[in-house]
């Protein structure tokens, strides 16, 4: 199952990253930009009474993550992009990262299953060249076989 995943994020974040370079004009336009993986990307700089007042950054960050909503939704992006908001040290500035999701794409977890499926066919293979060395096992298959 993790193969099947595995693939169909690549598969989302390519068409992704392809929607984005074939409007880049569009995103440029709305000051939003892609890195060389394919994400979208701008900076939210606040404004004056935005940081005068303790409580409104929120609020206003959401404001402005609806405006880039709506640029999503003409790419027909919005349901397979997340964002992400990171306030960047020393400034009163945020950077939104808009990505696919990416569960399956770790390196550790690639690791993983492919240890277990080099591991688990190597068993395979093993077994099998036991079993079909043993006359006993192959009368007894033989055996099986007439009743199926």
């Amino acid at each position: 199952m993790y193969w099947i995943n595995l693939w169909r994020e690549i598969m989302i974040w390519r068409m992704v990253k392809k929607v984005a370079n074939q409007n880049q004009d569009l995103l440029k336009e709305n000051n939003l930009r892609i890195d060389w993986v394919g994400r979208i990307y701008t900076v939210f700089n606040l404004p004056q009474e935005v940081i005068e007042t303790p409580n409104t950054r929120e609020p206003w960050l959401s404001s402005q993550l609806k405006l880039v909503d709506d640029i999503l939704i003409q790419l027909n992006l919005s349901d397979v992009v997340y964002p992400e908001f990171t306030q960047i040290e020393g400034t009163d500035s945020y950077l939104l990262v808009l990505y696919p999701e990416t569960e399956y794409i770790n390196i550790t977890l690639f690791v993983w299953n492919l240890i277990k499926w080099i591991g688990g066919g190597y068993v395979l293979v093993v077994l099998f060249r036991v079993l079909s060395s043993n006359p006993k096992v192959l009368e007894f298959f033989s055996q099986i076989s007439k009743y199926l």
